[in-house]
């Protein structure tokens, strides 16, 4: 099944604190896309320098074409509430040695009590 690079940025007039207001919300939508096997990565972008809030985000989806890519990109929240953009491709995973089992929870911990650990509650 084909996967896709969804690459995110804010829109210049989206305000930081609705960006704020809409994360949680996007991670319980990227946490259920992981349940539902579409979500293959995600993250957000940073400077190679330093650690500012992030502007931009990506995420890798697996999705039978490009129609059901961006329907599921679009339902993301950020783009239904109109305070991100996207682009998207098609992308080929061609080599990895770092993809393996227990990667999310030695990314995110596996234990909610640990502070890294995501989707958030509600």
């Amino acid at each position: 099944m084909p996967l896709f690079w969804v690459h995110s940025k804010k829109k210049d007039d989206a305000a930081d604190e609705d960006i704020r207001a809409v994360r949680d919300d996007h991670l319980r939508w990227q946490f259920k896309g992981e349940t539902e096997g579409k979500l293959f990565g995600a993250g957000p972008l940073f400077e190679p320098e330093g650690d500012p809030p992030p502007k931009e985000g990506m995420y890798f989806i697996v999705c039978n074409d490009a129609a059901e890519a961006r329907a599921h990109a679009d339902s993301d929240p950020f783009h239904a509430r109109g305070l991100r953009e996207y682009s998207l491709l098609r992308w080929r995973l061609n080599e990895s040695s770092y993809i393996g089992v227990g990667l999310r929870a030695k990314l995110n911990g596996d234990e909610p009590s640990n502070p890294h650990y995501y989707p958030p509650s509600e």
